[in-house]
């Protein structure tokens, strides 16, 4: 991961610790981009494909959903308890990437990573969302959080 620079944001939390539990609605997205471009420019691809370099630890080309959990996790420097919170996230982006090539595999290639972060990103958004809508915690949306 030689080319990228250090940001002055590199300490700050992905998702904020509050009363001893990770919140998912405070998930700060201006760090997750800061780590893990997905813009689409050609230097943010590049910061990508170091990183998915820097996680295949085989040279395979190929990173399987635990070896993407493992990545994410020493990417955005995050604990366990966040990889829970958010592995349904992992697991759909996962799965919207491979579907997006058209394929059905185990494993996400080198070119498929850009659009993995993607999914990700957008995944977690939506999800940070709908927590904050669902004042209740009961992962449904009631007519009055609807409103």
């Amino acid at each position: 991961m030689g080319r990228r620079e250090k940001k002055g944001g590199d300490d700050e939390p992905f998702i904020v610790l509050q009363n001893g539990s990770y919140d998912i609605k405070r998930i700060d997205f201006k760090v997750f981009d800061e780590r893990l471009p997905v813009d689409g420019s050609p230097e943010g691809n590049e910061i990508l494909r170091d990183i998915f370099r820097g996680g295949d630890a085989n040279g395979n080309g190929m990173l399987s959903i635990a070896e993407l959990e493992k990545l994410l996790m020493i990417t955005l420097r995050f604990e366990k308890p966040v990889k829970i919170a958010i592995a349904k996230s992992i697991r759909r982006a996962f799965d919207l990437a491979k579907g997006a090539e058209g394929k059905n595999s185990s494993f996400i290639e080198i070119h498929e990573f850009p659009t993995f972060c993607r999914y990700l990103r957008r995944d977690l958004r939506v999800l940070k969302i709908y927590k904050a809508i669902d004042t209740s915690g009961d992962m449904r949306m009631d007519l009055p959080e609807f409103k």
